[in-house]
Formats: structure tokens, C-alpha cells, sequence
């Protein structure tokens, strides 16, 4: 409840000073100058998406019709240096609506990092949202032994700090990195969501 609470205030406070249309053009170029220490980052995958805001569950307040909005959808693809590991960032960036400035990381549950599911309802909010797979599958119910185990007697360490919170604090810098990139400004606040 108190999450939901506090979901709900985040979006309430939210307030729109850039105005929608006033970004780069949504391709791989205007990306090329994102970068992460320690990294390798593979080209940048940027496109223009429709995406539609599920219907809020019974417990948000006001009910809101479902609202469909036009985001740039960029996918990070990189690897840490010696880690072989390979992780992707997701950010959505609101084209359509005003963005307010907000960066919102999204959350995971069970063994998934992050779920790209999570990064729609933000951004027709008006958040860049972000939300990263950690190096491993985003459903929630697939086996950790697929990923955490290395030769399945071994305990895959990179993975397990990928997932751990390496990939969360990469997914707030590339998330940050897109948004300086695409909008030509940095952003004023940045949250994470966490579901319990």
C-alpha cells in the first residue's frame, strides 16, 4: 500500500517544462556519445514506439483510462571488460508528451532485474523511464540456476553482481547518459520503483 501511495504521489508532483517535440531525432546517432567506464558498449539500437499504458490496477487512485503515447525506445547492449557478461539497458523517452525532467528507474521482482513492462506506464506520465535485464532473462519466474550457475557446480559471481545491483547502477548512468543526449539537458530528479 504505502508503495502505491507513494507511486501515485511521485506522479501527481510531476510537472512538464520541456515540451514534447524538442529532442534529437531518435536514431542510433544521437546516442554514439553515451559511455560507461570499464565497458564495452555495443551499438546503441534507437526507434521511434507506440506504447499504451496499461489499465492501473484496482488499488491506484484515479482510475485512468488506458492513454497511448510515442516514446524513443533506445537499447544499450554492452559487457564489462573480462566479466563476459552481456547486459541490456532500456530507456523510454516521452516524444509525445512533455518530459518533466524526472528520470525513473523501474523495478524487477523475483530473479529478473527489471521488467520492460515497467517502462511504460512513467513515460506517459512524462518520465524517462529506465529498467535493465541485469545480464539474464526479464521474466520473473525463470530459473536462477539458468545464469547464476557457471558449469552448474560454480557460482557465477559477474552474473550475480550484475544482478545484485552492478546493472542497477549502470542502468542510472546510461538512463541519465540517453536523457543528456537526447534532450540536450540533464534531468532534475531521479527515482527508483521498486515493487515488493
Amino acid at each position: 500500500m504505502l508503495s502505491t501511495l507513494s507511486a501515485m504521489l511521485l506522479f501527481a508532483n510531476a510537472h512538464s517544462p520541456i515540451v514534447a517535440g524538442s529532442a534529437l531525432p531518435c536514431v542510433h546517432d544521437t546516442f554514439s556519445s553515451i559511455a560507461l567506464h570499464s565497458t564495452h558498449i555495443r551499438p546503441i539500437s534507437a526507434s521511434m514506439a507506440n506504447v499504451t499504458a496499461p489499465k492501473t490496477m484496482a488499488n491506484f487512485w484515479p482510475i485512468e483510462t488506458p492513454i497511448s503515447v510515442q516514446v524513443c525506445n533506445a537499447t544499450v547492449q554492452y559487457t564489462h571488460l573480462g566479466w563476459n557478461d552481456t547486459i541490456n539497458t532500456f530507456v523510454h523517452l516521452p516524444v509525445s508528451v512533455d518530459w518533466n525532467v524526472r528520470l525513473l528507474g523501474t523495478r524487477g521482482s523475483g530473479w529478473a532485474t527489471g521488467q520492460i513492462a515497467g517502462l511504460v506506464l512513467p513515460a506517459t506520465k512524462g518520465f524517462v523511464s529506465v529498467a535493465t535485464d541485469g545480464g539474464h532473462s526479464t521474466s520473473p519466474l525463470a530459473p536462477a540456476a539458468d545464469w547464476v550457475l557457471a558449469a552448474k557446480v560454480n557460482i557465477n559471481w559477474n552474473l550475480l553482481n550484475d544482478f545484485a545491483s552492478v546493472a542497477l547502477d549502470d542502468a542510472a548512468i546510461l538512463g541519465k547518459e540517453a536523457v543528456a543526449a537526447f534532450y540536450g539537458s540533464r534531468s532534475n530528479k531521479i527515482y527508483f520503483f521498486k515493487a515488493v
